[in-house]
């Protein structure tokens, strides 16, 4: 079986370092006051930009076009968009969340695995209610 952690030909790493919980303490700190650099605006626009153009296109796509399949198919695309979003980019960035699912090559059984960072400094305290609002809205 393979150890937990290590890249296999069906799920590459892709020079991606991965890191355990305990190692996070390691990361560069993130104080009160953040640099300009040390934000991330777009992604805070797209983790709002995406829900915001499905919830549009739910409210208002039946004045934008009459066909009910290419409003559907929109916001199942911009929702899909905002799920990826979310699971890979802005909840690592903005709140530091990270998870995945493990398969055991043995019995075919499925493993979820959730982290966050341990520590709230690491989170940058204007960007983790943005995250935070628009999920829940």
């Amino acid at each position: 079986a393979t150890p937990p952690h290590t890249p296999t030909s069906a799920c590459p790493n892709y020079g991606v370092e991965e890191m355990n919980v305990s190692d996070a303490g390691n990361l560069d700190l993130v104080e009160e006051e953040v640099e300009e650099e040390k934000t991330h605006k777009i992604t805070s626009f797209f983790h709002v930009f995406f829900k915001g153009a499905a919830i549009f296109m739910y409210l208002l796509g039946s004045g934008i076009t009459s066909n009910f399949v290419i409003s559907f198919v929109t916001i199942v695309l911009l929702l899909s968009f905002d799920f990826w979003t979310v699971k890979n980019v802005s909840g690592r960035l903005l709140v530091g969340l990270r998870w995945w699912n493990e398969v055991n090559e043995e019995d075919g059984s499925n493993r979820w695995i959730f982290e966050s960072k341990p520590d709230r400094k690491q989170v940058n305290a204007g960007e983790a209610p943005v995250f935070w609002l628009s999920t829940i809205i």
